[in-house]
């Protein structure tokens, strides 16, 4: 190791040792630090996720179906390429990075969607319709939901679906 790296990196260790005693002896700044650390591992961890082979083919998949699909439906397509609890997780990061979204059917299953009206925004305010006959769910995303909500309720996420025929089974 050339001597100028092992003085800088002895000088970088002697004020990483004088920062942390400061802090420890200093709570009130420690707090406020940690608090800026996990803000900063937070926005890492989504900017720098994991874009797994299992990942690409999930997305992919979904983005080439015209309705929404189920859990069950991605594993019957894709059981040989991941396991159930991964296909779940990667779904779940998927949500978490707003490329896809979830629906709730009538029947209570989870169904997924890619975003294709959102630009910069995630939004999802439009209905979803579930045909009763052949079981697909389908995004109407040029019928817009608006509600108000009493005081002190916080809005988190609705799921608008309406039951009936489709087009393609009337």
């Amino acid at each position: 190791m050339p001597k100028g790296n092992f003085f800088s990196v002895l000088l970088f260790q002697n004020a990483f040792s004088s920062i942390i005693n400061y802090l420890y002896k200093n709570t009130y700044y420690c707090n406020i630090i940690a608090i800026q650390v996990k803000n900063i591992a937070t926005k890492l961890h989504f900017y720098m996720a994991r874009n797994t082979q299992a990942k690409q083919q999930i997305l992919k998949f979904i983005q080439g179906s015209k309705q929404a699909v189920s859990h069950a439906d991605i594993y019957a397509t894709l059981q040989s390429l991941c396991d159930r609890v991964t296909i779940y997780r990667v779904l779940d990061r998927l949500v978490n990075e707003n490329k896809i979204h979830k629906i709730v059917n009538v029947d209570g299953v989870i169904n997924y969607a890619t975003c294709h009206s959102c630009t910069t925004i995630h939004y999802h305010n439009h209905l979803h319709f579930s045909c009763e006959n052949c079981k697909s769910i389908t995004c109407l995303d040029e019928h817009e939901i608006s509600f108000s909500l009493p005081p002190n309720y916080q809005f988190k996420e609705s799921f608008f679906t309406i039951s009936g025929v489709c087009p393609n089974c009337s």
